[in-house]
């Protein structure tokens, strides 16, 4: 392999453990500091969000959501186009929550600097139906909890 195509994989290994970690530092380990992070399809109406806001999203996630892991799906491995500097990566996640265990499947485009060395882009493709189903079924476990609490 090219040393290019070795530091592309590295970049997309470090982002999957440093996400896996489960901390706001984690997840912008190997992010450049003006990587912009973008959830698509755009009917999901989530917006671009900057390092500093994308750690603020997922903060509040991670207090809810326990032992979230990324991993690259079985069959699937990294897309890398050393030319544009990406890579496309099939992604699985597991997680555990209040209201039972959470699964999912991406497709993340993460576009990198000149030398490989650090992400400057991040386009995910989230599975919006469990996505969807998810969020409605803990919005009402929250609802219920807090119910609980004022009465």
């Amino acid at each position: 392999m090219s040393p290019l195509r070795d530091q592309l994989l590295k970049v997309a290994h470090g982002y999957i453990d440093g996400f896996n970690q489960n901390t706001p530092e984690g997840v912008i380990a190997y992010r450049a500091p003006n990587c912009v992070h973008r959830i698509v399809p755009t009917s999901a109406n989530i917006p671009a969000r900057s390092n500093e806001e994308y750690q603020n999203f997922i903060s509040s996630g991670f207090q809810i959501i326990k032992n979230f892991k990324l991993r690259i799906s079985e069959g699937h491995e990294p897309v890398i186009d050393e030319v544009a500097r990406k890579i496309v990566l099939f992604i699985s996640s597991s997680a555990d929550s209040p209201i039972g265990p959470y699964t999912n499947e991406y497709v993340f485009e993460l576009k990198t600097n000149e030398d490989g060395t650090l992400i400057e882009q991040i386009t995910e493709f989230i599975d919006t139906a469990p996505t969807v189903g998810f969020t409605q079924k803990m919005m009402a476990h929250l609802a219920s909890l807090t119910g609980q609490a004022s009465q």
